[in-house]
């Protein structure tokens, strides 16, 4: 594995980021869901909507890159405001996982939802990155059925992390 720095995203990020988002599924995803869900979830997205995210300083946001530049992952870091969470993502491209990318940038996000207030976040984990979550000291406390575009759907574990007790 090449080295790599972690940095805040740009605006100018997004449409790597979202390639590096759909490379993660399609590389990590075949080893727990059939090919229509990994379709369904790897839909294009809009690299326009993202790098509004990350104007709009309510969706924090860092990425792994490799020194020759190109994305290896990244996490996300927002306050939900329907259900007055603290919510955190993250994914790797497969050549990536495993290597302490994804550890990086958790505790980026992480450090920055503790700083934002949060005394738990919350994040919506794959069949595939349970073990990860797990490892990183997340509890499941549900499971649910996230539906996609197309119609697939995906079994997802509900997890929560307590930063700091109440």
């Amino acid at each position: 594995m090449t080295d790599y720095f972690i940095r805040l995203a740009r605006p100018e990020d997004a449409p790597f980021i979202i390639e590096a988002h759909i490379a993660s599924i399609r590389e990590l995803g075949p080893s727990m869901y059939p090919a229509d869900v990994l379709e369904g979830w790897a839909y294009r997205r809009n690299p326009e909507d993202l790098r509004q995210k990350i104007l709009s300083g309510l969706h924090f946001m860092s990425v792994a890159v490799e020194e020759g530049g190109m994305i290896l992952g990244f996490s996300n870091y927002t306050f939900d405001t329907a259900t007055q969470t603290h919510r955190i993502g993250l994914y790797v491209r497969g050549v990536s996982a495993r290597k302490g990318v994804g550890r990086s940038l958790f505790q980026v996000a992480e450090k920055y939802a503790y700083q934002a207030g949060a005394n738990e976040v919350h994040s919506s984990s794959s069949l595939i990155a349970e073990p990860f979550y797990k490892e990183m000291g997340y509890i499941a406390f549900d499971k649910a059925e996230h539906l996609f575009k197309n119609g697939a759907a995906i079994e997802i574990v509900n997890m929560k992390k307590i930063l700091r007790p109440s």
